[in-house]
């Protein structure tokens, strides 16, 4: 389920050395909730799942190439990435 959303999650806010949009999930303990956020952008959308949250990353990774996703454990800590374009392996955890 869905929460907020703000901005376009593909909308490029700031280039970065790499030129990839980097997308985290993360958990936001207060409302129980999993949000994806763009990295330097102001993209923010919430889901009561960990799992609805990756997946709606991963589609917005996918279809903003050259990208990362960054998805994070309960405690904030790095679970793992996946990057995505032309030229690197796609991780499909």
């Amino acid at each position: 389920m869905r929460f907020a959303q703000h901005k376009d999650p593909g909308e490029r806010i700031e280039r970065m050395a790499s030129d990839r949009i980097i997308y985290n999930v993360v958990p936001n303990v207060r409302a129980k909730a999993w949000a994806v956020t763009q990295q330097h952008g102001d993209f923010h959308l919430e889901f009561t799942a960990k799992e609805e949250a990756v997946t709606f990353a991963k589609q917005c990774a996918r279809a903003h190439e050259p990208s990362q996703v960054k998805v994070h454990n309960q405690d904030g800590n790095m679970e793992y990435e996946s990057t995505y374009d032309e030229d690197s392996e796609r991780s499909w955890r």
